[in-house]
């Protein structure tokens, strides 16, 4: 029989409907996804965009209010963890500039500055700087959000965020 899989030139043996890329359910007090794809092992292997906007997508469905988001260019890989009250925000970047017959010189050369924006949902922050620099980092509240937007002038870029621990407001101090 002819593969079905990604990019085969047979079509599905049955009406389109059948075969779909995605399915969401309730499950338990939320909801899950299925994806009839290894999207994160072609995203890790091929890095093709659209796999990381379907997952991006999936994010803001299941997710819609999410306590913290970041805006970047496609080229930067964002991981985010807590420990003892603080966030710590990983932000690796990649080549931004097009690849040319120079792809093998340092790094470096290869990486531009880029913009980015934090939104925390919910958290007071205090305090926000860059691990391993005396730069701090300015965030603007709205309401119950706080907007951070700097240019991401490092190849590997750790934000630490100070939450309050009170009820106090970071900038009403």
């Amino acid at each position: 029989p002819p593969h079905r899989g990604f990019r085969s030139p047979y079509p599905p043996a049955a009406s389109e409907k059948f075969y779909p890329a995605a399915t969401m359910a309730q499950y338990g007090k939320g909801r899950a996804v299925y994806l009839a794809m290894d999207v994160p092992g072609t995203y890790a292997q091929y890095g093709h965009l659209w796999l990381r906007d379907i997952f991006a997508d999936l994010y803001r469905i299941l997710v819609p209010d999410p306590a913290i988001s970041i805006e970047a260019p496609a080229g930067v890989e964002a991981s985010y963890l807590e420990k003892d009250g603080c966030g710590y925000l990983h932000l690796v970047a990649s080549a931004f500039n097009p690849p040319s017959a120079q792809s093998y010189a340092p790094v470096e050369r290869i990486f531009s500055p880029c913009p980015v924006r934090i939104i925390i949902n919910g958290k007071p922050v205090r305090q926000i700087s860059v691990l391993g620099s005396s730069r701090r980092l300015e965030g603007q509240e709205n309401s119950n959000l706080t907007d951070i937007r700097f240019s991401l002038e490092e190849i590997y870029t750790v934000v630490k965020l100070e939450y309050e621990t009170s009820s106090r407001q970071r900038f009403s101090e």
